[in-house]
Parts: structure tokens; C-alpha cells; sequence
């Protein structure tokens, strides 16, 4: 793969059926909405997703990110009470890689390493403090972004069991492509990275 082959821009909406269909068929049917997405095009900036696109112009892939102050970060994420939790929420600026995904048929060629450096890049130059995400752990041990978060410079804080059914509206849990029955028995593991800035 060759990054000339690819393009990286923010969410239009001519991208939105098939940014659905690779995240329904990705992350779940109960995941995210056409909402959520419609959010990013808002452009209010604490919110945004990246696309990626193949030469073609065919989409390829996405990245959500969101920029937020302790108490919106602290409703979002839903940690138990921790001191990592307690560290997180007191770093000020807070930016997390929400979700991202990248098309079956297009796996293995760096796409979501692309997608997640694009959005790093966007919360650090938005001012970030910290920088974190919740990669998802499925019951069969596998981390599906670990290596890419810890290539952007993060690093596993804590797992939590079943913390998937605690963030989907869902009365009987979240509806995960791997447990396949709700509730999802996977792990949410939370990745961090504390910023620092060289003082002027």
C-alpha cells in the first residue's frame, strides 16, 4: 500500500450509506446511528469523523473522534470508579478515538492506521491534554486496535468486562458480531496518552 493510493478528508454526505454499512457490519447493527454520524457533519468541532478513500473515490473506511471537557467525557466512557478513571477525567482537555473501521474486503493494508494518525493529529492540533479510546477485547482474547493505539502512542489502562452493554441503548445488551446473542460478554480496554508540551 502506497498513501498516494488513498485520501483521508472529513465525512461528507454523500459518504453516509456506506460509512453505515461498514460500521453495522463492523461494530455491530446497534452500534452507531445515522445520527451519530449526522453529528460530525455538524462541524461544531467536538465532534468529527474522517473518512478514507481509494482512488476511486470509493470509501474505504472511518474514524470518529471527539474533543471533551471531564463531565461529557465522564457520561461518555461510563469507567467504573478507578483511580485510572480519576486520572483521566482531571487531565483537562480530553480527545478520544471513538470508533473506527475499515471495510472487510480492504483489511490488512494499513487503512486504519491511516484513519487513526488522522484523527490523533486532529485532537492534538484541537489541544488535547490526554488522548484516549476504548478498543474492543472480544471473549476469544483478541484487541482489535491495540496495536494500532499503541503505535500512536497509548497504553492499556484497564480492561472491563461486558462494558459494551453499558454504552448501547439496549435493554438486553449490545448486540456484538461476536457474542452474536445480547448481552456481549467482550471487554472494553480502556488506551491512554497523556500529552506534554514543552513549556514557552
Amino acid at each position: 500500500m502506497t498513501s498516494e493510493q488513498y485520501q483521508t478528508i472529513d465525512l461528507c454526505e454523500r459518504h453516509l450509506p456506506d460509512v453505515l454499512r461498514i460500521c453495522r457490519q463492523e461494530l455491530g447493527a446497534d452500534y452507531h446511528s445515522e445520527a451519530d454520524f449526522n453529528e460530525c457533519l455538524a462541524s461544531n468541532g467536538k465532534r468529527f469523523c474522517k473518512v478514507i478513500l481509494d482512488d476511486g473515490g470509493s470509501v474505504c473506511g472511518f474514524g470518529i473522534a471527539m474533543m471533551m471537557d471531564s463531565e461529557s467525557a465522564d457520561e461518555f466512557l461510563k469507567l467504573p470508579d478507578s483511580k485510572e478513571r480519576d486520572k483521566l477525567l482531571s487531565a483537562g482537555k480530553i480527545g478520544i478515538l471513538d470508533a473506527g473501521a475499515v471495510d472487510n474486503a480492504r483489511k490488512g493494508v494499513g487503512l486504519g492506521r491511516l484513519l487513526a494518525r488522522a484523527s490523533r493529529k486532529k485532537l492534538l492540533d484541537e489541544g488535547a491534554d490526554v488522548i484516549c479510546s476504548m478498543a474492543w477485547k472480544s471473549i476469544h482474547g483478541v484487541t482489535n486496535a491495540e496495536r494500532i493505539l499503541v503505535e500512536n502512542g497509548l497504553e492499556e489502562s484497564i480492561a472491563i468486562q461486558g462494558y459494551w452493554n453499558q454504552v448501547v441503548d439496549s435493554p438486553q445488551g449490545h448486540l456484538c458480531p461476536v457474542c452474536k446473542e445480547p448481552p456481549c460478554r467482550c471487554y472494553g480496554v480502556l488506551y491512554v496518552r497523556y500529552v506534554t508540551r514543552e513549556k514557552t
